[in-house]
C-alpha cells in the first residue's frame, strides 16, 4: 500500500489547477516525479471534481477503507 501525506501529494500535483477532475489529477501526477505506485493509487479515486489535495487524500483514504472492508 502506498501512503501519501498532503505535502507529498501537493508537490506531485504542482501543475494541477483546482478544481480539477480525476483525469487532470492523473495527468498532472504523470508529469511529476510521482512513482507509478502513486499514480496507480490515484487511478482508484472516484470520478469527480476535487477542490484541493486534501480532498484527494480523503478520497484515497475512503478507497483504501473500502478495499480493507472487502478483504
Amino acid at each position: 500500500m502506498v501512503t501519501f501525506n498532503q505535502y507529498e501529494l501537493e508537490k506531485s500535483l504542482e501543475g494541477v489547477s483546482y478544481p480539477a477532475d480525476k483525469e487532470a489529477i492523473i495527468q498532472g501526477a504523470s508529469k511529476s516525479s510521482l512513482a507509478q505506485e502513486g499514480i496507480d493509487v490515484l487511478v482508484t479515486i472516484p470520478e469527480g471534481v476535487y477542490a484541493s489535495a486534501g480532498q484527494i487524500l480523503e478520497a484515497i483514504g475512503s478507497t483504501e477503507d473500502d478495499e480493507e472492508q472487502g478483504d
